[in-house]
Order: C-alpha cells, then sequence, then structure tokens
C-alpha cells in the first residue's frame, strides 16, 4: 500500500482510532474491498463537492484495489436529520454535514453572524485547538466521529437602497434570514425584522419590496441575478456568516475497517480538508471579481462594531446548544 508522504494531524488520527477498539485486531484481518458511500449536501461544482470528490481521488489512490468511494450528493438543501439517520443505519459511512443542520446542536454554532473575523481566522479554528474542542462535543452530541471539517459558503449582506457599514445601517430593516433558528436567533442584536426565507425566493421577494436586504452566499448572488435587485453587497473578506462543515463518520463503521485503513482514511480527509480550503478561497474571491464585473458594488463594514453588538446574542445562542466553551475558544483564536 502507498504510504502518504506526511503523517496525518495526529489528533485526527487519535480521534479515529483510539475509540475504536478493535481497531488493532482488524488490522490483522485479510485484505478486502471496503465500500465507503460519503454523503453530502452541495451544489455539484461547489467547493464542498469538489472536496469530497478529491477526498474519493486520495482515498482510492492511497489503499488501490482496497477501497471504493461512492459520492452521494443530496443537493444544497439536503436533509441533515436524513444523512445522519443513514450514517448510523450502515446506509452511509461518511457524511459531509451542512453547518446549517439542525440535527447536531454544537455544529451549528459556526454560522452564527460575524463569528469569524475573516476566512482566514475560521481556517485557523478548524485546524487548531479550537476545532478539537468543537469536534469533540459534536461528537460527544451526536457519538458520531469527527475526522475533519470543510468551508461553507461565505455569505454577505446584501441590500437595495445603498451600502452597509455599521449596524444602525439596519436598524428596522426588513431582513432575509435563512429559515434556521440559529439564523434567526443571531441576528437579533443587529434589531432587523427577521423575515425567514428560502434563497431562492429572495428575487421575487426582494422585487416586491417585502424585504430590503437580506444574508446570501457569493453563488447563489450569481445564479440568481440578485445582485440586480440587491446591488449593494459586504465584501466577502468579512463575511456575515463563514460555517464548518463537519466530516462525520459512524464508529461502528471505523471500527469494521483494517486498521492501517483507518489511518489512511483519517489522512485522506485531513488532506481532503485542507484542499477543500484552499478551493472555498479561490471561490470566494473569483465569485466577488465576477459579480463586481456584473455591477455589483462591494463595500467594507466595520466589522468591529458587528461583532460588539451581536456578543450578548452569540452567548445566548451558545448556552442553548451548550457550547460556551466552544465559543469562547473561538474568540479568542488568535
Amino acid at each position: 500500500m502507498r504510504r502518504f508522504r506526511h503523517p496525518p494531524p495526529c489528533w485526527i488520527a487519535l480521534a479515529a482510532l483510539a475509540v475504536l477498539p478493535g481497531a488493532a485486531r482488524a488490522a490483522e484481518a485479510p485484505a478486502r474491498v471496503a465500500a465507503l458511500r460519503v454523503t453530502l449536501a452541495a451544489r455539484p461544482a461547489s467547493p464542498i463537492h469538489a472536496g469530497a470528490a478529491y477526498l474519493k481521488e486520495t482515498l482510492e489512490a492511497a489503499a488501490p484495489g482496497r477501497v471504493e468511494v461512492q459520492l452521494a450528493v443530496a443537493g444544497p438543501q439536503g436533509n441533515g436529520t436524513a444523512m445522519l439517520a443513514d450514517l448510523r443505519r450502515g446506509a452511509a459511512q461518511l457524511a459531509i454535514l451542512d453547518a446549517e443542520s439542525q440535527a447536531i446542536p454544537a455544529a451549528q454554532l459556526t454560522i452564527l453572524p460575524f463569528l469569524f473575523r475573516d476566512p482566514a481566522h475560521r481556517r485557523r479554528v478548524a485546524e487548531g485547538a479550537e476545532g478539537r474542542l468543537l469536534a469533540r462535543r459534536i461528537a460527544d452530541q451526536s457519538g458520531l466521529a469527527v475526522l475533519g471539517f470543510f468551508a461553507s459558503p461565505e455569505h454577505v449582506v446584501a441590500t437595495a437602497a445603498g451600502p452597509i457599514t455599521r449596524p444602525a445601517d439596519l436598524r428596522g430593516m426588513v431582513f432575509r434570514v435563512a429559515p434556521q433558528p440559529v439564523l434567526v436567533e443571531g441576528v437579533r442584536g443587529l434589531e432587523v425584522s427577521a423575515f425567514p426565507l428560502p434563497a431562492p425566493v429572495l428575487y421575487g421577494a426582494a422585487g416586491q419590496r417585502m424585504v430590503a436586504g437580506g444574508h446570501v452566499d457569493l453563488q447563489t448572488v450569481l445564479d440568481l441575478n440578485l445582485h440586480e435587485m440587491l446591488p449593494h453587497l459586504s465584501d466577502s473578506a468579512t463575511p456575515f456568516a463563514a460555517g464548518l462543515h463537519a466530516v462525520l463518520a459512524d464508529r461502528g463503521a471505523l471500527a469494521a475497517l483494517p486498521g492501517d485503513l483507518q489511518a489512511v482514511l483519517a489522512e485522506a480527509v485531513q488532506r481532503a480538508a485542507r484542499r477543500q480550503m484552499d478551493l472555498a478561497e479561490e471561490s470566494r474571491l473569483r465569485l466577488q471579481r465576477e459579480l463586481e464585473a456584473r455591477g455589483a458594488k462591494f463595500a467594507p463594514l466595520e466589522a468591529a462594531a458587528f461583532r460588539d453588538a451581536l456578543r450578548p446574542t452569540w452567548e445566548k445562542v451558545a448556552r442553548a446548544l451548550k457550547a460556551e466553551d466552544v465559543l469562547g475558544a473561538i474568540l479568542n483564536a488568535q
């Protein structure tokens, strides 16, 4: 079997193996082809999908003839509860869980508005001690193993009347929010009139002046031509939301793998996570340039003012999610 040149980060190797008491015995089992089905909620051409495809390529190349990976794409609105049910009943062995999924409380923490200072801050959290703490909390709440994190699409603030600079610029605005309780609660500190609404109907809602603004990811802005109705966008370098997709595995499914394949899988996920983070950043920059070329107007905002306004809301949500220590670690991450 070919080995990777660099060893996987030790926390992932330990997370994948320490919980599996049968790992040593499995390593002695005869070689067999392991079929791994990976479920994910993503657009076919998105960085999430590309990261999953890279995981498949990397894992199959590392263990030629011993593992086959199937990607099961549920689309961008995939049901997180159904994905976890597939894991637990053995219909899938891995899942890349949308950060907005309500299936695991702590997993939702990362979509709080303006929690991450920038995409680089999110990446440091995902790859550092803060990510290890978040992974343990998700594992405790779900009973699943967390092998790593992918980057969710960045969301920006989009408005019709003019650029948003300070929280006061949003005060009283009818503001589209994704229909997720954490996000609806998360914008309370901005004193907006939250209007829960799926992204596909945002163009019509803005055209009928049902909303004056909202948060949305850049790919959706481009796909739906939302910049025609909401031309003023906040700079994606300071995202409204920049969540993390957890890469999850059923512990029993991991234990059924030979010990050497468990280690190879752990390393492959980490390599795919690093590659996916790179792709997500490339996508963010490309999409912003393309939207600017089409007439969208991007402007920076006073990020510190938004964070100050939202801190009490963050703390309230973190208590409800039983992740107050995780919130503190993320906020203190350098």
